[in-house]
């Protein structure tokens, strides 16, 4: 199972204790460009049932913005 595809041009901006991602993580892929990552917590991810575990995976994007925390991994 592969994680939810984020394109390019994308902002996913978690607002307070609402920015939470349950049990899937996403995959940035195929060049995607220009994706920024902030405040968003993602929890249950079970490598058992999604695709290795990784709450983030980046294969062929170019430059994705992952600030420090709060970036938070449950």
């Amino acid at each position: 199972m592969a994680g939810m595809p984020v394109g390019s041009n994308k902002s996913l901006i978690g607002q307070g204790a609402k920015g939470v991602i349950k049990g899937k993580g996403i995959r940035i892929s195929n060049n995607a460009k220009n994706i920024i990552i902030q405040n968003v917590r993602f929890t249950d991810i079970n490598p058992k049932y999604v695709w290795g575990g990784d709450a983030v995976t980046v294969d062929g994007g170019t430059f994705p913005l992952l600030p420090p925390p709060p970036l938070y991994l449950h």
